[in-house]
């Protein structure tokens, strides 16, 4: 297959996840497909999905979890049998109301049939894992120099 139908191919999966389109979506996909996600310490969602039951259960994985309110993919390139895509999200996790936003890659490889075989997502994992502590679980800055002399107290 040309590039310019691998790209288009990301562009349908992509139309079809923002509508809710999931069999449009399942028929885009190798039944062997894989979705790899980076190590997100706190957060609901597994590191790989295995197949279309696999990408069935990250998609109800994430529900209860988050909720979108941006999903913006910019550029797209292709080589051969991959696609890469670069683009950002925003939304807020449901449990603690703490909003996000993050950029993010995302690479997809093909079968010769032209099915996604693998999607694997690079992003800024601290701004998500960050998300989902409680406010007062946030990463404090360190203390200044002076207030570390004051919890000394005097010698």
């Amino acid at each position: 297959m040309d590039n310019d139908s691998h790209i288009s191919v990301v562009k349908d999966l992509y139309s079809a996840f923002g509508s809710g389109d999931m069999e449009a979506l399942l028929g885009l996909l190798a039944e062997d497909v894989v979705f790899i996600l980076p190590e997100l310490p706190g957060v609901p969602l597994q590191t790989s999905y295995e197949g279309k039951d696999g990408f069935r259960q990250f998609l109800a994985d994430r529900e209860p979890a988050l909720v979108y309110t941006a999903f913006s993919p910019g550029q797209f390139f292709s080589d051969r049998d991959h696609v890469i895509v670069l683009g950002r999200t925003e939304g807020t996790v449901k449990s603690t109301r703490n909003g996000f936003q993050y950029q993010w890659v995302q690479l997809f490889e093909f079968t010769p049939e032209n099915h996604v075989r693998r999607i694997h997502e690079f992003m800024d994992t601290h701004t998500l894992v960050s998300a989902f502590r409680e406010r007062d679980e946030q990463e404090q800055p360190p203390p200044s120099a002076r207030d570390s002399k004051k919890e000394q107290g005097p010698r």
